[in-house]
Formats: structure tokens, sequence, C-alpha cells
């Protein structure tokens, strides 16, 4: 589902991402993968792929494979969307 509605909003010609990731529970390596590949897509396309909303479990994972030095990571949504500057327009995923 992530990686399409990524696809998605990339072929909308969307720029900045945010990708809310407060509903999920758990990452395994293919999750990973996907997200990778999202961030990988979004950067040839010229576009900045941010997370935000990170559960505990899924930050330790991200911190572990040492992705948090990979992706923009945000606390809260609202801090997502501001570190894209004031008058920014952001799809959320």
């Amino acid at each position: 589902m992530v990686r399409e509605r990524v696809k998605g909003v990339l072929g909308d010609g969307k720029k900045k991402i945010i990708l809310n990731m407060a509903n999920v529970e758990y990452v395994d390596s293919a999750g990973l993968g996907i997200l990778v590949a999202a961030h990988v897509s979004a950067n040839k396309q010229g576009a900045a792929l941010h997370l935000c909303n990170l559960g505990k479990k899924f930050h330790d994972v991200m911190q572990l494979t040492r992705l948090l030095t990979v992706f923009s990571v945000y606390e809260t949504q609202a801090e997502a969307i501001s570190s894209f500057g004031t008058g920014s327009m952001a799809a959320v995923v």
C-alpha cells in the first residue's frame, strides 16, 4: 500500500511527501525495503520524503539499521510539515 501511495503522489508531481507512521506497529525487512525504495524513488524525482510519528519499536529498528541517518524523521506530523518551510504544501501519506 505504501509503495502504491508514494508512487501515486510522485506521479501527481508532488515534491514534498510525509509518511505518517502512527498506525504502524510492526515493520520487517520487506517493509524497510519498501521505505528505502520509496526514498530512492523520491530522490530520483527531485522530491523529499520525510517520516513522522514512529513508535518506539519502529524507531528502535530504524536506529539499529542506521536508517535514521538516511531519512528525515520527526516526532509529529506538524513538525514534519513545518520542516518544509512556511507556506509549503506537503502530501501526507
